[in-house]
């Protein structure tokens, strides 16, 4: 792993990739990403839902591409928690950091992890973006699930966290009765309640992610889902007032409206953000809500093309 410090710009030559490191953010915190590929350089940002499974194909495909880099933001991976006065600008201070240092100027972000790149967009812009499924902080309904779901990670009942969350966002089968759905995830996450108390919390900050198998991941994820969403969804809500300064984002844009199975109507949300920029362009695929693996790649080769200016 390599490791260079903010105000160094000395990184790990592009042939050694790929490659994992850690950068520090202005206020001390540490920052792991991931780079994989060769090509013009990709800020890769995730949201705080399929973060280890749908954001990994991203990477992977887009790697044929493109150097992308994988920042796993703040509480997320084994980069340092959110910290006192955590907001949207915490966020971009990040993201322009490691754009600042690698060189990068492409970005394509998920859900959260795009709203991030286009507030960054308004301070360091960058030559072309993706947000792939755009959304409003407001369109997830966080006032049905944000509160309880604090509520409950604070008392360590992480099943119960999750089954709030699921159930306003349609997330891990809605249409389950809450007891049942508090059963199902807690399998799911756990092989007993008793990986969902603190010493397991401290476990999942701290394993190295990249050598766990694919369940163990995933529970991983579930439990940096409940650590994260209610203050991230808070930052989101807080930022919103901006959204009239993204008229000036000089950056092109495209927002890839993904076929999703969450609350919000992933078009409308494009449509939306469409309205506030010419320089925004919506991008809808023509394949349902499972494309194949072939579809993805041609879904993806699209995009690519369109982050190369082509």
């Amino acid at each position: 792993m390599t490791f260079w410090a903010a105000g160094s710009k000395e990184l790990l030559p592009e042939e050694e990739a790929p490659y994992q490191g850690v950068f520090f953010a202005d206020d001390g915190t540490n920052l792991e990403y991931e780079v994989k590929g060769s090509g013009p350089k990709l800020l890769l940002i995730h949201g705080f839902q399929n973060v280890y499974n749908e954001v990994k194909t991203a990477k992977d495909i887009l790697s044929r591409y493109f150097t992308v880099y994988f920042l796993y933001r703040r509480g997320w991976g084994l980069s340092g928690s959110k910290g006192p006065g955590y907001s949207m600008e915490t966020e971009c201070a990040d993201v322009a950091l490691l754009m600042e240092r690698a060189g990068i100027d492409l970005v394509f972000g998920y859900g959260f992890g795009g709203l991030v790149g286009l507030h960054t967009c308004l301070r360091r812009p960058a030559r072309r973006m993706v947000f792939a499924r755009p959304c409003r902080p407001s369109s997830l309904r966080p006032d049905k699930w944000a509160d309880k779901v604090r509520s409950e990670r604070d008392k360590f009942h992480y099943a119960d966290a999750l089954a709030a969350y699921a159930g306003a966002t349609d997330s891990f089968g809605r249409k389950l009765p809450a007891s049942l759905l508090r059963h199902a995830i807690s399998e799911s996450v756990a092989d007993d309640r008793a990986m969902a108390d603190a010493e397991a919390r401290q476990l999942f900050g701290k394993a190295n992610l990249f050598d766990w198998d694919v369940e163990t991941i995933g529970m991983a994820e579930h439990f940096q889902l409940v650590d994260n969403a209610p203050e991230e969804i808070g930052a989101a809500l807080a930022a919103a007032a901006e959204y009239e300064r993204l008229s000036t984002v000089d950056t092109p844009v495209l927002l890839y409206e993904m076929p999703t199975g969450f609350t919000f109507d992933s078009g409308k949300e494009a449509a939306y953000f469409a309205s506030l920029n010419p320089r925004f362009k919506t991008y809808k695929t023509p394949y349902g809500r499972e494309p194949s693996r072939d579809q993805i790649i041609e879904i993806f080769d699209g995009l690519a093309a369109f982050l190369r200016g082509q």
